[in-house]
Order: structure tokens, then sequence, then C-alpha cells
């Protein structure tokens, strides 16, 4: 067999029976990529071989950390992530907050310093996290241990006498923010980003029956009741059945020493995979249609591992009638050529001259194995030889670029000037993908520009006229937008990670899914913008306007909002978690559902009117807060700090401020029907006229009859 590989990546197959064939050789292609911030993959020089499961320390009875490369076929895409978390700004932290992103793909999982149950009055209880600088994102820092079904590497499941008798057991440091461990009793999933071993109970329940009716009718193959979901190894919630393109933006939270937002792209490559097979006197090439059904990012190392994989019907499971195989790529943003100008790759060149230099690496394959059990014990254990290619593969080089150049499919990239760019939307042409990255295109006019999916990484933008251009899924990571306009421009899933916004102009634009993260800038104009899961984390923008904007779903985790205008804006569900949102303004604003948490501060916030029923505000500072008029039905507010808070005619019934610091609060003619105030510090606080029928007060402090004057306290549990 003849192996071709012009790829510059590592290749290989396997024989077994994917239906609705009866023989198969699956072909796959594996790249291995550098990851650049704020910019596209690059290839390694060396490329890696394809290799079998990879578990800590070369210990199989460790967590796995790489799934074997070969699967026979994979139903959807695996999104895998090997990392450490890392405390923002290198300091010491009891609790992160890490993502993982692949296009419109995104993670969370919240990661905690070291904890322990300790024995309480009511029961055990959580220790206080300790501070951490780094933590690994492994399954063995995840929920499970000894005896646990699915993850038998994890930490925390073991009886809670031994925990409270024996001592300080460790609990898990990552946890999925939804449903973190709270009581001893608690069995969450194990959390975490990493591929799943085969003996997992999740996927070794789906191999199927091996019964007398398998060894008669499929041996040495699967049985019929096979799941093919089998060979996913990533947890559930990381798979696509929507296979990617391979151009998608990758971005990594908190998960870089000194990069607490890390940016980057895949490489937007398109292997080909073909198989030459004789029959006779009769020759024919037949190509793989390959799949991107893998994507490794490791952020200890800095790469990215991708692979793609194809199924071909075969004729003998010795692939005899395979006379040869070839790969190739081809760039996305051109049209695939047709298979038929590959087919001169299999061409034996006249008078060529053996080289000593080695082409371009490529892998044979593994020794053709009798069932799909051996050939996955053949990946296993079995050794990829490597192949060496003749300086006939020049000449085969030579005739594939000229076929290419020749159907139009990989003309040279163009080096853009700003002169070319702004002749170029002058006259309408659609500038998809194009790379625009550190160019000065400040104070152009690119009015109803065509830039979808470009590149402007570093781009100096400043007061340049965007109104009404399409920006969908643009990458301007570091990008300077000061003064720039683009009112109602499209921006979809834009990547504006750390860009200088200040003064710029965003209203009406279609913001959805665009990533502000720690972008700054003063005075930034968002008013009328639709930005549904939006991410503005850590975020500089003070002064920022976002009147009438739709935020639904965004998030402001870690934002610096100081004045901020969300007058009238959509902000059900939004995440202001450590925000700092002093003395902005959120009247008549929708908050329904609205997430803050302890460390975020609205001091002095005016909130007359807003809507923010089921708000969870639990740790919150809202000192010197105007809530008069507010909708809080079933807010949560406890442990908020509240000093001051105006709530006069607050709608509050079910609202939760047990422990809450309420000293000169006024609840004047509030509805705060059955609300609950259990431990709270109420001195100089006003409830005169409100309605406290059935109010919880228990173990509340600093209350005086005069502040209840006029006040309904029927079944009122008044301490």
């Amino acid at each position: 067999m003849r192996v071709i590989n012009q790829s510059g990546l590592s290749i290989g197959w396997c024989v077994g029976r994917v239906p609705p064939h009866r023989l198969t050789a699956t072909c796959i292609v594996k790249g291995t990529y550098a990851l650049k911030h704020g910019g596209i993959v690059e290839p390694l020089k060396e490329q890696p071989s394809l290799c079998a499961d990879l578990h800590e320390g070369d210990d199989p009875e460790k967590a796995l950390v790489y799934p074997s490369d070969f699967a026979l076929f994979k139903p959807a895409c695996d999104l895998l992530l090997r990392g450490t978390c890392h405390a923002r700004g290198g300091k010491p932290a009891s609790v992160e907050r890490v993502t993982f992103a692949v296009g419109r793909f995104e993670k969370a999982l919240m990661v905690v310093g070291d904890r322990h149950w300790q024995p309480g009055l009511l029961g055990a209880r959580l220790s206080e996290p300790a501070p951490f600088l780094t933590m690994p994102l492994s399954f063995e820092r995840a929920f499970g241990g000894a005896g646990h079904p699915t993850n038998p590497f994890g930490r925390g499941f073991v009886p809670v006498e031994k925990d409270l008798v024996a001592g300080r057991h460790p609990l898990p440091n990552i946890e999925d923010p939804a449903s973190p461990i709270t009581v001893p009793s608690s069995r969450p999933a194990p959390a975490g980003f990493g591929p799943l071993p085969s003996l997992q109970a999740s996927r070794a329940g789906k191999a199927g029956t091996y019964d007398r009716k398998w060894l008669k009718q499929n041996w040495p193959f699967f049985p019929d009741d096979f799941d093919w979901t089998f060979f996913n190894s990533a947890p559930t919630d990381q798979r696509l059945k929507d296979f990617p393109r391979g151009d998608e933006p990758l971005r990594m939270r908190q998960i870089h020493p000194t990069i607490a937002s890390f940016e980057s792209r895949l490489p937007g490559t398109r292997p080909r995979f073909f198989v030459r097979e004789q029959s006779g006197l009769q020759t024919q090439v037949r190509e793989a249609l390959l799949q991107l059904d893998t994507i490794y990012v490791d952020m200890n190392e800095l790469r990215v591992t991708l692979l793609w994989r194809g199924i071909v019907p075969i004729s003998s499971k010795r692939m005899s009638e395979v006379t040869g195989v070839g790969v190739v790529t081809e760039p996305l943003d051109r049209p695939p050529a047709p298979a038929s100008h590959y087919e001169a790759l299999f061409e034996e060149p006249s008078a060529v001259v053996p080289s000593e230099r080695t082409g371009p690496r490529a892998l044979a394959a593994l020794p053709p194995a009798t069932s799909q059990v051996a050939a996955l014990k053949a990946a296993t254990d079995a050794a990829v030889r490597e192949g060496k290619l003749s300086a006939g593969l020049t000449q085969s080089l030579q005739f594939l670029a000229a076929a290419l150049e020749g159907a139009g499919v990989a003309p040279a990239v163009r080096a853009w000037t700003r002169e070319s760019l702004s002749s170029a939307v002058a006259a309408g042409q659609d500038l998809h993908g194009a790379d625009l990255s550190g160019l000065d295109l400040s104070g152009l006019k690119l009015a109803g520009a065509r830039l979808a999916n470009a590149v402007l990484a570093h781009a100096k933008l400043s007061k340049a006229d965007l109104t009404g251009a399409d920006l969908s899924a643009v990458v301007a990571a570091d990008a300077d937008l000061s003064g720039a306009n683009l009112s109602m421009a499209r921006l979809p899933q834009a990547d504006l990670v750390h860009a200088e916004l200040a003064g710029a102009d965003f209203s009406g634009a279609d913001l959805s899914g665009a990533d502000f993260t720690l972008a700054r800038g003063r005075k930034v104009n968002f008013a009328g913008a639709k930005a549904a899961g939006a991410k503005f984390m850590e975020a500089d923008l003070e002064r920022a306007g976002f009147i009438a904007a739709s935020l639904e779903g965004a998030i402001f985790d870690g934002a610096r909002l100081p004045r901020a205008d969300f007058m009238s804006a959509m902000l059900q569900g939004t995440s202001f978690e450590l925000a700092s949102v002093q003395e902005a303004n959120f009247v008549d604003a929708d908050c329904t559902g609205l997430k803050a948490g302890r460390g975020a501060d609205f001091s002095r916030a005016k909130m007359a009117g807003v809507r923010a029923p089921r708000a969870a505000f639990q740790g919150s500072k809202l000192e010197g807060a105007d809530l008069a008029g507010a909708n809080l039905e079933g807010a949560l507010l406890a442990d908020a700090q509240l000093a001051g808070v105006n709530m006069f005619q607050v709608h509050a019934p079910h609202a939760s401020f047990d422990r809450a610091g309420l000293r000169g609060a006024n609840f004047g003619k509030a509805n705060l029907l059955k609300a609950s105030f259990e431990g709270a510090s109420l001195a100089d606080a006003d409830f005169r006229g409100a309605n406290l029928f059935e109010a919880e007060f228990l173990d509340a402090t600093g209350s005086s009859g005069q502040a209840f004057e006029g006040a309904n306290i029927k079944r009122t549990k008044l301490v």
C-alpha cells in the first residue's frame, strides 16, 4: 500500500464494521496545534502520532487524561479540556469560576478551595474553603471516590459518619454551579471538562449484549444493541450533535496563569482522505468524508488536538484491495475541489530518483484487525509505524497546486491595506473571513461593510464608521474601537475581549452572544442593543449606557459599571456576581431572576420601579439604594447589606431578608406578605403602614414598636 500524506498531519486507520456496511475502514486524521492568544492556532512542526488512552502518571488506575484516537465512529463531537484553574490576578482565592467555550458552546464550573465537613449544632456543615493559587481541573478533584459508581478517582463520596468521626475527609474542589454540595447527603454528578474512561458506568453500559445470539450472528463484531456513543468520551453536556466546521473561536477563562480570558481560533482547515482500490484491471479512488469529531484543548501545554474521522466500505479485513491512501488539506474558506483533482496523487511519476529527505509526516495503518474489538486492542498495544516519501512527492505537490489554482480554490492570501479595504467596501465586496489583524483603520468609512468572521485582533478602528456593518463572529480581541460608530451593526458571537471601547456607539446593534470580557472604556453607548447572552465579565465600562437594551442572560460578573444607565433595560436572568454597579440607574428595568450574590455592589443605585421578582441579591451590597415601588416578589436578599435602602411601597411578598443589615431602611407602606426577616438587624428601620401579614422576624434585632405603627402585623412573629 502506498501512503501519500501531503497534509502535514498524522493519519491512521482501523478495520471494523460500522453499519450499514458489512466491513469498513475508519480513516483518521489527527492535527496538533499551538494555541495563540488573540490569533489562529498554528500546526506543530512535529505532529504527535495517533495514540491510545493516556492516564494520570501513566497509571491506568488513575483518571483518564486523553482518550484513544482509535474510535471507530463517533455520532457526536467530543469537546474536551485539560488544564489548571489559576486564581485571578495571581492572588490566592477561595472560589473561582472557570469557563470553556468552543464556538457557541460554553460551560462553566466553580473551583473551590479545600474543604471538609465540620460538626455543628444542627449537623455537619461545610468548612470555609482554603485559599488557593492553582487547582488542577481533573476528575480527581471532582465529587467521587472509592466505591463511587462513575468517578472512583474523586473525593467526598464517603459515609457521613466517617467524615465526622475519622476527621477531615477532603471534599470536591470542582463543582457544577447549578448543583453544589450543601449537606452531607448531597450526591452531585462529578463535574469536569475532561474525558470519561471507557469502564465508567455511563460508557460501559453502552457496549451492548454479548450472548449466544451475538456469538452466532455478530462475532467478531459488535452486537446489534451496541450504542455508538460508547466512543464519545466527553461528558454528555460537552458533545455537539452538529459537527464543528473547524474554524470556531475558543475561549478559556481563568485557565491560564497570566491571561484571564484566553482566546484563540481553530485553524480553518479541511482535511480530505482518499482511498485507491484495485479490482482486477479496474481502479477507483474513493473519498472518506471526514467529520471533526474531537476537539481536545490542553491548556497546560497550550495545545489543541483535532481529530477528523470518516468511514469507507472495504472488501477484506486485510484491506488487500487498497493499493494506496492519500491525504491533503484545503482552506475552509474556499469551496472543496472536486475529488477528481486528487486522482493524480496516486499516479506513479516516471524517472524518479529516490530522495534522502523525508517528506511530510505520514502515518501508516495499524495492522489490519480481525474484529472491531481487536481493532481497539491493536490501537492500544501496537506501535504505529511511520513512512517516508520519495522525491516523487514534489512532483505530485506541484501538480496538485496547479490544479487548485486552475480551479480558483487556493489563491494567495491577500495582504490588506487601508486603501484596498476602503475600495473593497465601497465596491460592496464580501470580505468574509478577511485577516485585518493589526491594521490601522482609524477613521475609515466602512458603513455597511460585510466582514463576517473577519479577524480584526489588535486593529485600530478608533472613530471608524461601521454603521450597519456585518461583523458576525468577528475576532476583534484587543482592537481599539474608541469613538467608533457601530450603531445598527451586526455583531452576534463577536469576540471583543480586552477591546478599547471609550465613547464607542453600539446603539441598536445586534450583540447577541458577543464577548466583551475585559473590555474597557467610559461612556460606551449600548442603547437599544440586542445583547442577549452577551458576556461582559470583568469589563470596565464606567457610565456605559444600556438604556432599553435587551440583555437577557447576559453576564456582567466582576465588571465595573459605576453610574451605568440600565433604565428600561431587559435584564431577565442576567448575572452581576462580584460586579461593581454603584450609583447605576435601573429605573423601570426588568430584572426578573437577576443573579448578583455576595461581592456585588449596588450601593446608591437608582432602582425605583424595577421589576425584579425572584432576583437573587444574597450577600449583595445595596446600601442607600432607591427601590421605591419595586417588584421584589420572592426575591432573595438574605445577608445583604441594605443600610439606608429606600423600599417605600415595595412589592416584596415571600421575599427573604434573613440576616440582612437593614439599619435605617424604609419599608413604609410596603407589601411584605409572608416575607422573612429572620436574624435581620432592624435598627432604625421603618415599617410604618406596611403589610407584614405572616411575616417572620425570628431572632431579628434592633426593632422598636414605633417602627411598626399602622402596619398589618397579623400572624406576624415579632420577637
